[in-house]
């Protein structure tokens, strides 16, 4: 388990009240493998050090590889319960990979445990209730668009990416001000 998680968050919390009186908010990074960074570039752990040397601001990587918008939808309670003060929401890759492809589908069902295949139109809705949920719990929100997939640019799956970039600026225009 790693160390700088809500679930390591919370448990420290609770077995430390007096840190808790004390702790300032988090800043909350959720979403998959892009986010939790140990396939790739760890953005989250730039964010951290600059953070922490120059607000002394915990930074925790709610990043879970191999998940979904509606992985994330049904961890996000755990999220608010850190009560963040801010928080990055980038999730969308794997569901344009399991939308591309079939077999790819039937990966993220099994071993990603979603319920269903995301569409445009679920993604939206999903990424609304979590934008919602965050903003009611008082966080600030920042919604980030997946990137492209390959080299391509012209290709199905990154004209697939720019409909989701469409998604994430509309929810997040949508969202209202904080």
């Amino acid at each position: 388990e790693e160390s700088d998680t809500p679930a390591v968050f919370l448990r420290n919390m609770s077995n430390s009240p007096d840190q808790a009186a004390v702790s300032t908010t988090p800043v909350i990074c959720v979403g998959d493998s892009l986010t939790r960074g140990n396939l790739s570039a760890d953005w989250v752990g730039n964010l951290r050090q600059m953070l922490t040397d120059e607000a002394n601001k915990p930074v925790l990587n709610a990043g879970v590889n191999m998940q979904c918008i509606t992985n994330v939808k049904t961890r996000i309670e755990e999220v608010i319960a850190c009560k963040p003060s801010h928080v990055t929401v980038l999730v969308g890759t794997n569901d344009l990979k399991a939308q591309a492809s079939e077999f790819e589908g039937w990966l993220y069902k099994v071993f990603g445990k979603i319920p269903y295949i995301s569409t445009l139109e679920t993604y939206e809705r999903d990424l609304s209730e979590i934008r919602d949920r965050l903003l009611a719990a008082g966080a600030r929100v920042a919604l980030v668009s997946p990137p492209v997939l390959g080299e391509d640019i012209s290709s199905a799956a990154n004209q697939q990416a720019k409909a989701y970039a469409k998604v994430v600026e509309r929810t997040a225009a949508n969202g209202g001000e904080r």
